[in-house]
């Protein structure tokens, strides 16, 4: 086949255009599937970059865990485990009353007590009288027991009930403790022990609830009790509202003390669990 000068210097003769191996479709085609790729690779890496941040971050309304977060009562939790044990431990409270102050209340009913023992074995005039916690009940003597019939058997009986008030007294002290104990209490008391934690953990001097310290530790113990509660009830919105509100104020209580003591600052937000970042952007719930 004879060829001609035309048919030579065609555009895109020689590059084999005709027989469409590099023509324009396929360079198109390309180029359109390289600019997808890259564009899946940057979407990727965008969202892998995205969540390292918000891990860096940390969530602005729970916070990371931390030693002083893992020691607050969850309510549901704690209660849950309380059933499911078939011994329940004592777990004292601290509101209304500590556990302390109710060991000293018992500790002056047990010297009212021997007191009382003492005064009712000077009153009988009994030569050998029975300890208190003891079963030895004997006692070999009483004055003018034949002058009231009866009298005999009216001493030994209150001899008996008085040797057994020790016995008594201490079925009515664990009566006490688990009253005051934390496993047969409620949310409520739950909620208000969790902020005397706070209280005992972040005060720089004795009672200090004003400090922006207990004041920021007291709204993650209630942002803590709201979060629990609204996952579990999602059609709560007056819990929402008050997490949302318990959320910003922390935020305002927190920017506060940075602009005040920033070494102060960094303590308390590390304690807590929250990050500087967390503090300074803004809350959108």
């Amino acid at each position: 086949m004879r060829l001609s000068i035309r048919h030579i210097y065609r555009p895109g003769f020689l590059c084999g255009q005709s027989q469409g191996l590099f023509g324009s479709s396929f360079l198109t085609n390309f180029h359109t599937s390289s600019a997808s790729r890259r564009r899946k690779l940057n979407i990727e890496r965008q969202d892998r970059l995205q969540k390292e941040r918000q891990m860096n971050l940390g969530d602005f309304v729970m916070g990371n865990p931390t030693e002083w977060t893992n020691q607050l009562i969850r309510s549901k939790q704690f209660f849950q485990n309380q059933l499911q044990k078939k011994t329940t431990p004592l777990v004292p409270l601290k509101f209304p009353i500590s556990m302390t102050e109710v060991d000293n209340i018992l500790q002056k009913f047990d010297e009212l007590n021997v007191s009382t023992l003492n005064e009712a074995r000077e009153f009988l005039k009994v030569d050998d009288f029975a300890a208190p916690g003891s079963t030895d009940n004997v006692f070999e003597s009483l004055r003018d027991l034949d002058e009231a019939p009866g009298a005999a058997e009216y001493f030994q009986r209150l001899a008996q009930e008085l040797s057994n008030m020790s016995q008594i007294n201490d079925s009515r002290k664990e009566s006490i403790r688990r009253i005051f104990s934390l496993s047969n209490s409620n949310a409520k008391l739950a909620e208000a022990n969790n902020k005397r934690t706070a209280i005992e953990s972040f005060a720089r001097t004795d009672n200090d609830t004003g400090s922006p310290e207990v004041q920021a530790a007291a709204f993650t113990t209630k942002i803590l009790a709201l979060k629990d509660h609204s996952s579990r009830n999602q059609k709560d919105q007056t819990a929402k509202r008050k997490l949302r509100f318990y959320a910003h104020q922390r935020q305002r209580i927190l920017k506060y003390l940075r602009l005040k003591n920033f070494e102060r600052y960094l303590t308390c937000i590390d304690n807590l669990g929250l990050t500087d970042d967390a503090v300074l952007r803004e809350i959108v719930m």
